[in-house]
């Protein structure tokens, strides 16, 4: 036997008080449904398997947890039976539109260069990551946005956000959007709990690079993308050397800070007591080298040495032979 329950019976199996009119259901259909929303486990604010909030689903709740969470508060049949067509229309007055790249079939062509980008108000939309990007704290991917890459030639491509946003975030790259995971990481080195990724890249070849969170983080920053090797990295000893093997000349080098208007004689007796001598700067190679990796000495002064001449090593001591 069929019955039909009225916009007040349904209102009244969803105890509310001032029900709207849904039109009229079968009953069979409503219990199932109560029933289908009972047996599935878990909030359903936010699983990607909900279906979009902003079209009617037919299933409970909806992919954008924040917004699944506001819509449910006005209407908690949207989240316990059904995401329909008040639904949608509750969360288009409410809720914020994901960015245009909240998709990876929606990826932004982008080259070399910085791009802003935040994930507030994005979903998580990509694969599982394969266990080998676990570096230690799991291999969940927060709230992401999509990135693509056609470098025109083989080479290396950079990608980071290191010390460039304001919350823990992920990165990873794609042969496609369904493919291969390239490159990923969660925390770059130096980088805090921001990110640093590279991977060797075919000429033509377009990569889909996601920028996500950790644990659910979201936030906002800057994507950097660069083509070709990385920079060296900053040293950690105190006096490096300029090893022969790289082209050097086997010397250590440091860089001690001093008041501005010291003389020379004064730069050479503070050379002395840390048991070196001043060194010439001999060739851009070397000033290079001096201006990459000699830190400063003063801890409290983040800085590198920096030269704005090369002296000829032919040339008198201390003021001749510079160019």
């Amino acid at each position: 036997m069929a019955f039909n329950f009225t916009a007040a019976s349904e209102a009244a199996a969803r105890g509310l008080s001032s029900p709207r009119t849904r039109g009229r259901l079968p009953i069979a259909v409503l219990l199932a449904s109560v029933l289908a929303s009972t047996a599935s486990a878990g909030d359903p604010c936010g699983d990607p398997k909900a279906g979009d909030c902003f079209t009617a689903n037919g299933t409970p709740g909806c992919d954008l947890a924040a917004c699944c969470s506001t819509v449910c508060t006005f209407d908690a049949f949207c989240c316990d039976v059904e995401w329909d067509d008040n639904c949608v229309a509750i969360a288009n007055d409410n809720c914020s539109v994901p960015p245009a790249n909240d998709l990876c079939d929606d990826a932004i062509a982008i080259g070399e260069g910085d791009v802003s980008f935040s994930t507030n108000d994005a979903t998580s939309s990509g694969p599982d990551l394969p266990a080998e990007c676990d570096d230690g704290f799991g291999i969940g991917f927060a709230p992401d946005v999509w990135y693509a890459v056609t470098p025109i030639e083989d080479t290396i491509v950079v990608v980071s956000t290191c010390d460039q946003a304001d919350y823990d975030t992920r990165l990873a790259a794609y042969a496609g959007c369904d493919g291969t995971v390239v490159a990923c990481n969660d925390d770059g080195d130096g980088c805090g709990v921001t990110s640093f990724m590279l991977f060797s890249a075919t000429a033509g070849e377009t990569y889909l690079i996601r920028v996500g969170g950790y644990n659910g983080a979201v936030g906002s920053g800057t994507l950097s993308v660069s083509f070709g090797a990385p920079p060296p990295p900053y040293p950690v000893e105190i006096t490096p050397q300029w090893r022969v093997e790289d082209g050097g000349n086997g010397h250590f080098y440091a860089c001690i800070r001093i008041p501005e208007d010291s003389t020379f004689e004064t730069a050479e007796a503070v050379a002395a007591a840390y048991g070196a001598e001043l060194a010439s700067i001999t060739s851009p190679e070397e000033a290079a080298f001096v201006s990459e990796f000699v830190p400063v000495s003063n801890p409290s002064t983040y800085d590198r040495c920096a030269f704005g001449l090369v002296q000829d090593p032919a040339g008198p001591e201390p003021a001749g032979g510079w160019f």
